[in-house]
């Protein structure tokens, strides 16, 4: 199975994340076009990325912001935090300027001149903002480097970083003030230290030594020598020293604190290294999902979770990733329906495609069940939701699904039913404790307007007795095609984004153009990448550091 995180390494994600402008966590970057015949002259076309068809994924999104708050996708090295609080306090200890022109100008040549550092001590170095444009600044035969040039916008030159305010407006900024190291400035939106900023600012302070008084003396002048470079090396990414790194641990895992905030991603990453220690491994973002949501590590052990507040946390992770896997689902069986529409050059009715959809997912079957309750009682649960093995498990049942998610991938009866035996899997699972998934969604969940783990298999079970081509028909029609479409609709209204992957006009429904499923990406790479860093983890497993801090939760 291909997850979003696991398409690319993590260079190339950080890269294709903040070059192609894409903001952190979901939302949408627009690749305008030009507009087709017959469009409206009032709006734009776009070609998107990450479409959120069914307006499903945001749920998703929040519900895994508030589990591991304070990392995001695209935080990759956890040494930029403490670089970060060094930077504001150093400015503000040099009489900072009010002006915003000065402030971007100081984070962006500081944000070039570290990726250089960086890459010169290792080239390979992943996580590393800017690193497409360093390597090949580095690959000069200069002796001195000019990089001025690329980072400041107006010099018509190719940059390091496109975005504004660099790594850390696209990436760092919002995460470093989440965490407690920097609060916003109410004045001139510059932001400052908190008391813990200065504290960590202090620490990296006295790490890089004279070598801090350097690298700004450096990037003021826009401008290094590859000896200088070399000089600085403390400044690298990588070059974590100890009493640095013993800072960072208490920063993630929060001992003592109250913040809720802080209490959660401790969990989050207390889970992460329970699992490790049971796998003795270094694990990846979707042993973590598989794990946290079939309560059992991937080598078939229950998962040694102490604390009644640590397991509730693991079903938190839980119940994300099945409102995850179901958004899946519903995405799979659009693009089943868009690509059968497609099969039609004149279009087809609304009635007409689901009662032909419903058909071609029935056929799969030698014998259809004859209602929802049916294929729900026929269908038996696996013992270990992650096993690669039981054909009903829902990771089994996930690959099936997954097989569509690229683009230019064809969607087959045979996904399309896996899809439909995935959401009887969810709904057996989940409905009988459907209080305690409720209390994870959060009050809201309730609203006709948000469109959940809770809707939908409410929406299943209000179905079950009919015969079950009806509820597939309805299911097509009412939570997938109308639901499309009112979504984008609203993005059109609201946002001028014309996201429509189908059109309808006189009544005639005709394909735009495909999207495959997609699961949402949760930031748990990342919170590896940070243990990682911070040497808690490594290929083996639990590190010496890993497991005394672990024994200290």
């Amino acid at each position: 199975m291909v997850e979003n995180e696991d398409k690319q390494d993590l260079e190339t994600r950080l890269e294709a994340d903040l070059e192609t402008e894409t903001i952190v966590d979901g939302m949408e970057v627009d690749n305008v076009l030009a507009r087709p015949a017959g469009a409206p002259e009032w709006t734009d076309m776009a070609e998107k990325n990450g479409l959120d068809p069914l307006g499903m994924q945001s749920l998703c999104i929040s519900l895994y912001q508030s589990l591991v708050p304070g990392i995001a996708n695209v935080t990759l090295r956890i040494r930029y935090y403490g670089f970060y609080a060094w930077l504001t306090w150093r400015y503000e200890r040099a009489g900072a300027s009010d002006s915003k022109d000065k402030w971007r100008q100081y984070i962006r040549r500081a944000e070039a001149l570290c990726a250089l550092v960086t890459l010169r001590g290792n080239l390979a170095e992943t996580g590393i903002s800017g690193a497409i444009w360093a390597r090949k600044m580095l690959q000069q035969k200069s002796v001195v480097l000019k990089f001025r040039e690329g980072t400041d916008l107006e010099s018509g030159v190719a940059q390091y970083l496109k975005q504004n305010m660099g790594a850390f407006g696209a990436a760092y900024g919002a995460q470093v003030i989440e965490i407690g190291l920097l609060v916003p400035s109410t004045v001139n939106g510059i932001p400052v230290p908190s008391e813990i900023g200065q504290q960590m600012a202090q620490v990296f302070d006295d790490a890089v030594g004279a070598c801090g008084d350097k690298f700004l003396e450096a990037a003021a002048r826009g401008s290094v020598s590859l000896a200088e470079l070399d000089a600085l090396i403390l400044m690298s990414l990588s070059k974590i020293p100890d009493t640095e790194r013993d800072v960072y641990e208490t920063l993630l895992l929060a001992p003592s604190t109250e913040r809720a905030q802080d209490l959660k991603r401790r969990r989050t990453l207390e889970l992460i290294l329970r699992i490790t220690d049971q796998l003795k491994k270094q694990v990846g973002a979707l042993d973590i999902r598989w794990s946290a949501y079939s309560g059992l590590a991937l080598n078939g052990a229950s998962l040694v979770l102490p604390g009644s507040e640590l397991e509730q946390h693991r079903y938190s992770w839980a119940v994300y990733h099945a409102n995850d896997l179901l958004h899946m689902a519903y995405e799979c069986l659009l693009k089943f329906s868009l690509q059968h529409l497609a099969k039609s050059a004149a279009g087809l009715r609304p009635q007409t495609l689901m009662s032909e959809v419903a058909t071609a997912i029935l056929t799969e079957w030698d014998i259809a069940p004859k209602t929802w309750s049916e294929l729900e009682a026929e269908t038996t649960l696996a013992q270990d939701a992650g096993s690669a093995y039981d054909p009903l498990s829902e990771y089994r049942l996930t690959e099936q699904v997954m097989f569509s998610s690229a683009v230019t991938a064809e969607c087959t009866a045979e996904s399309a039913k896996a899809a439909v035996l995935l959401l009887a899997v969810l709904s057996k699972r989940f409905s009988p404790e459907e209080a305690r998934y409720r209390a994870v969604l959060g009050p809201l969940v309730t609203q006709d307007y948000v469109w959940s783990l809770y809707s939908e298999l409410r929406f299943l079970q209000s179905s079950k007795l009919e015969p079950l081509p009806r509820t597939l028909q309805k299911l097509v029609l009412e939570r997938v095609l109308e639901r499309h479409l009112w979504v984008a609709f609203q993005k059109l209204h609201y946002r001028k984004d014309y996201t429509f992957l189908v059109e309808s006009q006189d009544g005639i429904l005709r394909t735009r153009k495909l999207d495959g499923p997609m699961l949402t990406n949760p930031r748990l790479g990342s919170a590896v990448d940070f243990l990682k860093d911070i040497r808690l983890v490594d290929l083996e497993g639990l590190t010496q550091a890993g497991r005394a801090a672990l024994e200290q939760l």
